[in-house]
């Protein structure tokens, strides 16, 4: 933030119009924006109107002490572009030390495109040596007119199919191109040219056995109570394994796209039986696609079904003795559930094929 000797001004002598408002967030006395910078373009022909805070300091710095503001009062801004005016809140332009104040600058100008300057001139007031001083300062400003026609651009980008894409007047669904009329700062009309691809979003999400399940390969998943905004945990596996009774929803998302999935109601029943006695399956991971299924005690009959992450069965067996093989070839590489049924319950293990 620069200073005008470290002083601050404002405002206009035309109290017919609306009044800007004031910032009263401002912490720093000055200009907002910048003295010297560039306010808000202007589009040639079209309404226009912005504004520029001001916060004058209650005392200002000089080499030879530090000495009370009395008031600042806008002179004149005499050079602002041909149809432009402005007003100022005070409304007679007159600030005193500490306080806060704005100038509207509005109209509608038809000057040839191009960048012009004003300059904002002002008397500030302050007490020195015993003495009240006044002296004259100016505040300069630059602007950027455009001559109203259309501007061209193009750009690429990418979109969530579950949602669709926001243009200007409609929103679309699917991969194309698509031009789109925009309306710049300064009010000219922008014509941009959207190459988009919209990705698709897999929004099934399961409650199987005691896991929540989204499809995987997205960004992060985050696991919510129903009625919560508070995540119980955020992790980068689609999978949640539930050890609490209760009703819960899934979210995830990726750089374009994001899904909060349904409630699911969960009722924990323990550990059965089968969990008691113990079972194992191995090698896992597996990318020799013979599995061992070993059991710590010998029970009846046991059917064997494996179970994908849309919670599809895709293979099923039935097995017997302590310890029996698998045949998985046919499965293609992935997360998949196996789960056991026997007369001592049933218990469900996580296995990855590579």
């Amino acid at each position: 933030m620069k200073y005008i000797s470290t002083l601050v001004i404002l405002f206009s002598l035309f109290t017919s119009k609306a009044q800007c408002v004031v910032d009263t967030n401002l912490l720093v006395p000055g200009f907002y924006p910048d003295t010297g910078s560039f306010v808000k373009p202007i589009c040639a022909g079209s309404k226009y109107e912005d504004y520029i805070q001001i916060y004058n300091p209650s005392f200002v710095s000089v080499s030879s002490g530090v000495y009370p503001v009395n008031y600042v009062q806008l002179d004149s801004i005499p050079a602002l572009p041909q149809g432009l005016t402005y007003t100022t809140n005070p409304s007679n332009g007159y600030l005193v030390g500490g306080e806060r104040g704005c100038i509207t600058i509005s109209g509608i100008t038809n000057l040839p495109a191009g960048n012009y300057e004003f300059t904002i001139y002002y008397t500030a007031n302050f007490t020195a040596f015993g003495n009240a001083l006044s002296l004259l300062f100016v505040a300069p400003y630059k602007v950027q007119i455009f001559n109203g026609a259309p501007v061209f651009s193009s750009k690429v980008d990418t979109g969530c199919a579950s949602y669709g894409y926001a243009l200007s007047n409609r929103t679309v669904f699917n991969s194309g191109i698509y031009n789109d009329t925009l309306t710049a700062s300064g009010g000219c009309d922008s014509i941009v040219t959207i190459d988009l691809f919209v990705r698709d979003f897999d929004t099934t999400v399961v409650l199987f056995e005691q896991s929540l399940i989204a499809p995987n390969g997205y960004a992060n998943y985050t696991l919510y109570s129903c009625g919560s905004t508070t995540p119980i945990l955020i992790q980068s596996s689609n999978i949640f394994l539930l050890t609490q009774s209760g009703s819960y929803f899934m979210a995830y998302a990726n750089q374009f796209c994001s899904f909060a999935s349904r409630c699911f109601d969960f009722v924990s029943t323990g550990l059965n039986d089968l969990d008691y006695a113990g079972f194992n399956i191995y090698p896992n991971p597996n990318a020799e696609r013979n599995l061992t299924i070993e059991f710590a005690t010998s029970t009846a009959a046991k059917q064997v079904t494996i179970i994908n992450l849309n919670g599809q069965a895709v293979l099923s067996a039935s097995v017997s003795g302590e310890k029996t093989m698998l045949e998985v070839s046919a499965l293609e590489a992935g997360v998949y559930f196996l789960q056991v049924q026997s007369p001592l319950g049933k218990a469900v293990r996580k296995l990855l094929l590579y």
